[in-house]
């Protein structure tokens, strides 16, 4: 005969433990949320800087260009074109060339060619870790610099798209 006294089948949690395995999940979703809003911004970042690397490399691809062609006074028209226009396609999220400078456009993550200050401008979109500029928005200003030899400034030795200002993003 099987016994059966003291076997009362199986426990569920008591109310303690349920609130306690709640706030564990809770902890652990709160970190995790953190942590992806921290990686978003650091791929807005980098994608960011990415493009600036390509737009780098079509200026210097540009330079080439006089340089092999000798039509180095071409050069310095440079410093007041539209960087985009070097690259094969521009970005997903170019929004165009404005005279006066817009809107900070929402929710940012965009690119905009400034045709009266000649600077392309980037505006951040996840900025909780971005230092604003000197006017206050949440932007990255930059502009095609002319390099010159430091031994004779007359020889341009390159040209770089360069931030206006420095930025501060983490």
């Amino acid at each position: 005969m099987l016994r059966t006294r003291g076997f009362h089948g199986p426990r569920g949690f008591s109310l303690l433990e349920l609130v306690v395995v709640i706030s564990i999940i809770a902890i652990f979703a709160a970190v995790l949320l953190g942590r992806l809003k921290n990686t978003a911004a650091i791929a807005e970042k980098t994608t960011m800087e990415a493009t600036v690397n390509q737009i780098n490399t079509a200026l210097l691809f540009e330079f080439a260009a006089d340089v092999i062609h000798n039509t180095r006074d071409k050069i310095p028209a440079l410093a007041s074109k539209n960087p985009v226009d070097w690259l094969a396609q521009p970005p997903s999220n170019y929004l165009g060339e404005f005279a006066a400078t817009p809107k900070q456009p929402e929710p940012g993550g965009n690119w905009y060619f400034d045709t009266t200050d000649h600077f392309l401008v980037y505006t951040v979109q996840r900025g909780e870790e971005f230092q604003p500029d000197s006017t206050g928005l949440k932007r990255v200003r930059y502009r095609v610099k002319l390099l010159y030899d430091d031994t004779e400034p007359k020889v341009m030795v390159g040209v770089i798209l360069s931030p206006v200002e420095p930025y501060k993003w983490f």
